[in-house]
């Protein structure tokens, strides 16, 4: 199955086409692809190693439905991340999960022209289009 960016509901959210029908979970992470590279060939083998993509962002499965699903940045504003650093390792589990929930993900890079919006959660340089392709990573 070709997995593709269908839908982007904002600079934070975009939906694929690929759901728990197609063994998609929650957290499971994807790279959405600017460019197929070129095919990489074993010299020893002749076998295929996979191909040297262009990656324009990695996003993660924040919700699945069974044909689509919704992702989301992965990594954490560097305010956040700049925050946390500077959290002592005494610090509880529990107070840097507490602190974790009230925290903002990085944007994704997307074209705000294509921004339809359409879900309410209360939970690479180039811009994300509708279309582009996607890979499972894990």
């Amino acid at each position: 199955m070709s997995i593709k960016v269908v839908k982007i509901i904002d600079d934070e959210r975009i939906v694929i086409n690929a759901g728990t029908e197609n063994g998609i979970k929650i957290h499971q992470q994807l790279s959405i692809i600017d460019k197929e590279g070129d095919e990489v060939i074993d010299p020893d083998t002749g076998a295929s190693l996979g191909s040297l993509d262009i990656v324009k962002a990695i996003v993660e499965v924040e919700a699945t439905y069974p044909k689509m699903s919704v992702c989301v940045n992965p990594e954490m504003a560097k305010s956040t991340a700049e925050i946390l650093d500077s959290l002592t390792k005494a610090q509880s589990s529990a107070f840097r999960s507490a602190f974790l929930a009230g925290t903002k993900r990085k944007n994704l890079n997307v074209n705000l022209e294509q921004v339809t919006g359409g879900y309410n959660n209360e939970k690479g340089e180039s811009t994300i289009n509708i279309g582009d392709k996607a890979k499972l990573i894990n």
